[in-house]
Parts: C-alpha cells; sequence; structure tokens
C-alpha cells in the first residue's frame, strides 16, 4: 500500500505520510520494531546485565537461573502491551502496574504460584510496583550477586532514564569492594554511601547516582519487596532527594520507588530522553545536535494528556529530517 501511495503522489505531504504511519503502526512488524526499540532503550541483548545475572540460591532460593529469559520476556510484554493493547503514554510506562507472571516468578512477587501457570499471565500488581523499573528484570540485572547495587540501579536511571551525563568512574572504581559491615555500616545503603565518598566519586555519586538507586533498596538483589536488610534486620531506607535534571534546581524528595516513578513520569528531562532515543534508533544516527529542536518538540508533545507513545511514533515521520534528504556535494 506504501507504495501505491507513492505512485499516486500521496506521499507528497506532512499530512499525507502521517495517515501512512498511523496505518504501519497497527501492522503487526511495528511491534516486532518497537520490542526492538524498547530493547534498545533498555540496554538489553546478548551479553548484557540482562541475560548474565546470576543471585546467591542459598541466601534467595526463589531465584533460579532457569527464570532469566522469563524475566526479560516480561519487561518486553510489558513495553509492548502499554504501547500496544493499552495505547499508552510515557507515563504509563512509569505508573501502570500491570506485570505478567508466571508460577515461577510469582512468589518473587510475593504472590501465589498456584493462581499462575507456566507460562506468563497478565495481572495487577500492588501499588510498590509502578512501572519497568519495578518489575523482576531490571531489579535484578542491576543488582549484585547477594545483596542490592543502588550503583547499578541508580545510573542507570541517572543516565538512561533522565538523560543526565555523567563522567566515567575512575580507574578500579568497580572492582573496589565494599566496606565491611559494622555497627555504624549497618546497611547495605550506608556501606554504598561510605563506599562513594571518594573526593573522585562524591561529585557524581552524591547528587546524582545514589539517590535513585537507594530510593530502590525497597526491593531485593532478585526484586523481592522488603522493609528490613536480609543480613542483618535493619529497617529500609528508601527516602531520597532526587535531582531529576543536571540544573541543581529540580530536586524532590521521595519516600520509595512510587514517590520516584510518579517523579520521574513527569521529569521533562526523562520524556526528551526518552525522545532523544526514539530519534537516534528511527533515524539511524547516534544523538545529533541537529536532532534537538525534532527532541524538544516530541517532549514538549509528550507534556499533553493523552499523547501516546504511537502518537510518539507517528510523529517521527513530520520532521525535515525524515522528508527531506540533503543534496550530495
Amino acid at each position: 500500500m506504501l507504495s501505491q501511495a507513492a505512485d499516486s503522489q500521496q506521499l507528497g505531504t506532512p499530512a499525507q505520510i502521517l495517515a501512512q504511519a498511523q496505518r504501519m503502526v497497527q501492522d503487526p512488524r511495528a511491534r516486532d520494531m518497537t520490542q526492538t526499540f524498547h530493547r534498545f532503550y533498555m540496554l538489553m541483548g546478548l551479553n548484557t546485565r540482562w541475560d548474565n545475572t546470576n543471585k546467591d540460591a542459598t541466601k534467595y532460593p526463589a531465584f533460579n537461573r532457569n527464570l532469566v529469559p522469563q524475566l526479560q520476556e516480561e519487561t518486553e510484554m510489558f513495553f509492548d502491551a502499554t504501547v500496544f493493547a493499552k495505547n499508552g503514554t510515557f507515563e504509563d510506562l512509569l505508573t501502570s502496574t500491570t506485570a505478567y507472571v508466571s508460577a515461577a516468578t510469582a512468589p518473587l512477587y510475593g504472590l501465589d504460584p498456584s493462581k499462575f501457570s507456566a507460562g506468563l499471565t497478565e495481572t495487577q500488581l500492588d501499588a510498590n510496583h509502578p512501572g519497568f523499573l519495578t518489575r523482576l528484570g531490571f531489579l535484578n540485572a542491576y543488582s549484585a550477586y547477594s545483596h542490592t547495587s543502588p550503583i547499578l540501579r541508580g545510573a542507570f536511571i541517572t543516565k538512561q532514564v533522565l538523560g543526565i551525563k555523567i563522567g566515567a568512574p575512575p580507574p578500579g572504581a568497580e572492582q573496589t569492594p565494599l566496606p565491611a559491615s559494622s555497627e555504624v555500616l549497618d546497611t547495605n545503603r550506608k556501606q554504598y554511601a561510605a563506599l562513594t565518598q571518594g573526593k573522585d566519586c562524591t561529585g557524581c555519586h552524591t547528587p546524582f547516582i545514589n539517590p535513585p538507586g537507594f530510593a530502590l533498596e525497597a526491593f531485593s538483589t532478585v526484586g523481592s519487596w522488603q522493609t528490613t536488610e536480609a543480613d542483618t534486620g535493619k529497617p529500609i531506607d528508601s527516602t531520597a532527594d532526587i535531582q531529576l535534571d543536571d540544573t541543581g534546581n529540580n530536586v524532590v524528595h521521595v519516600t520509595g520507588p512510587a514517590d520516584l516513578m510518579a517523579a520521574i513520569a513527569k521529569a521533562p528531562g526523562a520524556k526528551a530522553q526518552y525522545a532523544s532515543k526514539w530519534v537516534s534508533f528511527a533515524y539511524a544516527r547516534e544523538e545529533d545536535p541537529n536532532d534537538a529542536c525534532t527532541v524538544q518538540q516530541l517532549a514538549a508533545k509528550m507534556t499533553t494528556s493523552g499523547y501516546s507513545i504511537q502518537n510518539l511514533m507517528t510523529d517521527l515521520t513530520q520532521t525535515l529530517s525524515f522528508r527531506v534528504r540533503a543534496v550530495a556535494q
């Protein structure tokens, strides 16, 4: 049909192109493309944290390495359903409690496995589980073997979701062991805070990386809800002051994951980052200053109530970058 439209001179205006894009986004092949995009957005793929995650089975007997493919599949199903079945918005990606659970993954969510089958079934989680960053896939991938990692979780949110530019860690930083637990450092959070107090670390960790990671301390390394430390029984502290951009002016206090997701869902920087990733993916090029206006325009539209991800996808066809090719000199 697209070739017929071109032959009939029906692709000459932005409105004509938009009509074709809106038709094509309903094609099943659009779902495959959208899944590929969200794998790109989530840094999923072979030889990534997503397929290499492993946990201490003695400490976390509900986890099994055989679950890893389902943890990835659940994430993919969540994005697919939000975009297509529910015609959702960017904010829905951060606030929806819809999840896809099997009998094997149900215990990690604190659910009764007898109510689920071997395959993933759509269900609704409680209010503590809004959005893709509270699903088992992300929480497992961005954790350590036997404990959570506020650094891994926080750095992903800061860089990949909020789009805040932070520098690379100093050489050897990733191999630095956590300080030993003590009467003073009696929680995972306190140990990570002490780990990142050095002058080469604090500039990025204290304002940007650590806070969103600390807000997710309510989830164990296998993604289960926890109110006390697994090792010490100390209460979990998931309060944090989150910088939603790099200006230092957009700071929100959160008391845990639900507050954090609500803040990200509204954050202009997170919407701009999502739009920027779509532009890079759709136009097949790395982040380009020439695309800044396109990103700003799309991010502004995302603030409009009801502006869906499908709207964003089709509006990618409305830019000069999409419709006009420069003549080679």
